[in-house]
Parts: structure tokens; C-alpha cells; sequence
């Protein structure tokens, strides 16, 4: 297991079994910051993520109903509206593990390109504006193994509270008189639990390395 750092005492938590460690208080972001750039290579940061973000693209497959929804120069808010709510090493397995709940996160962009994927042809697409908001995402990173500097295991999981969050699709995305494309939108719609644990696995982490490299540590292709 990594060092915790000058100053970093390990604490047994009694809520948990005796391997679990923390090694800073989850109200303590100062100490936080201060472990992953004792223990990885990279610069604290305690400022700000950009509000908006507006990153060039993102992609969100969907796999289930053969869509892919991409965002074209996206506005994302709401990356600075966070609070920690666990911060744990597993002895046992050297893992450790940092959930970051965001309150709120709003996802704008004036041209969202969905593309509809077909067996044996072309693909078909549409456009629009979208928007959706959502609320209390929890973003939970497992880094497998502090010594690698660019931590390139990391995973980032996120847990959607709100299962039918708030959202608008342009009336552009419809236009469509294919029939399996028309099914295949009712289908991300009426299906919007699988859509939204689907997207999340693209957008998570995006979200997430953003908020971290901006608030937390920066860390080099991360």
C-alpha cells in the first residue's frame, strides 16, 4: 500500500471491517488533496472547475437501442456544486475508493447528432438541441494501484438517484420516417434506467476527471 503522507495518520473506522482506512476525514478536502499528491504524481489544485465545461464532443453509445447520441460543444454546469462522502483504503486489497455526490449537473448542447445503427446498411442520423438535468449523482472512483503515477486503472462509477431526470429533446431528433429508428428513439425513452447506466459509462468519467483535475489534483492524462 502507498505512504499516507507527513501528518496522515490512519484511523480505524469502527463502521467498517478492520481493514478499511482512512486516512483523511471526508470534511478534510485540504487533506485529501494533500495525500494523492504525496502518494501519485500530481499538482494540488484547489480551485474551480470551468462553469460551464464546454468540452468539443461527447459521445454517448446506447447500446440497447442501437443509438448513439453525440454532444457537440456541450455546456455542462454544476461540477463545483460537490461534497465528499467516503474516502477509504481497503488493507486487504490495496484498494482505495472516493464517492463524490454532485447536487446538480445541467448538460446543454445546440446540436446533439444521434446516430441510428442498422444490420446490413448505412446508418441513419438526426439532430437537435438538448438539454437534461441531473440531480444528486454519485461518482465513485476505485483506484486499484497508488503507485501507478497516471493511476491508468482508475475506474469511475456512477449511481443516478434520480431515475427520470428532466430532460429536452429538440423536435429535430424525431424527424425521422424510418421505422426502426423511430422504435429504436421510443425505446432509449421508455427505457430510460438502462439509458442513463448505459450513457454514464462514457460520460462518468468525463465528468468526473474534470472536477478532480480542477478541484482535487491534477494529474497527467488522467
Amino acid at each position: 500500500m502507498a505512504g499516507l503522507g507527513p501528518g496522515m495518520a490512519v484511523r480505524l473506522n469502527p463502521h467498517h471491517e478492520q481493514s478499511i482506512v482512512t486516512p483523511c476525514s471526508i470534511h478534510d478536502v485540504n487533506c485529501i488533496r494533500g495525500f494523492f499528491a504525496y502518494n501519485t504524481q500530481c499538482s494540488i489544485t484547489g480551485g474551480s472547475a470551468p462553469d460551464p465545461y464546454i468540452p468539443d464532443k461527447i459521445y454517448l453509445p446506447t447500446p440497447h437501442a442501437n443509438l448513439t447520441f453525440t454532444l457537440n460543444n456541450p455546456r455542462i454546469k454544476g461540477l463545483n456544486n460537490w461534497k465528499i462522502k467516503e474516502f477509504y483504503i481497503n488493507k486487504a486489497t490495496g484498494v482505495l475508493v472516493m464517492e463524490v455526490e454532485f447536487s446538480s449537473i445541467v448538460v446543454q448542447t445546440p446540436k446533439c447528432v444521434v446516430t441510428y445503427y442498422r444490420k446490413g446498411k448505412e446508418s441513419l442520423e438526426t439532430a437537435d438541441f438538448t438539454e437534461i438535468e441531473y440531480k444528486d449523482l454519485s461518482m465513485t472512483l476505485s483506484i486499484p494501484d497508488l503507485k501507478d503515477p497516471q493511476l491508468s486503472g482508475a475506474h469511475v462509477y456512477t449511481y443516478v438517484a434520480d431515475g427520470k431526470p428532466k430532460y429536452t429533446l429538440g423536435p429535430g431528433i424525431y424527424k425521422t420516417k424510418d421505422p426502426g429508428f423511430q422504435r429504436a428513439l421510443i425505446d432509449v425513452e421508455s427505457k430510460v434506467d438502462i439509458s442513463l447506466v448505459e450513457i454514464f459509462v462514457t460520460q462518468g468519467p468525463i465528468f468526473f476527471s474534470k472536477f478532480f483535475q480542477s478541484s482535487i489534483c491534477d494529474i497527467a492524462h488522467y
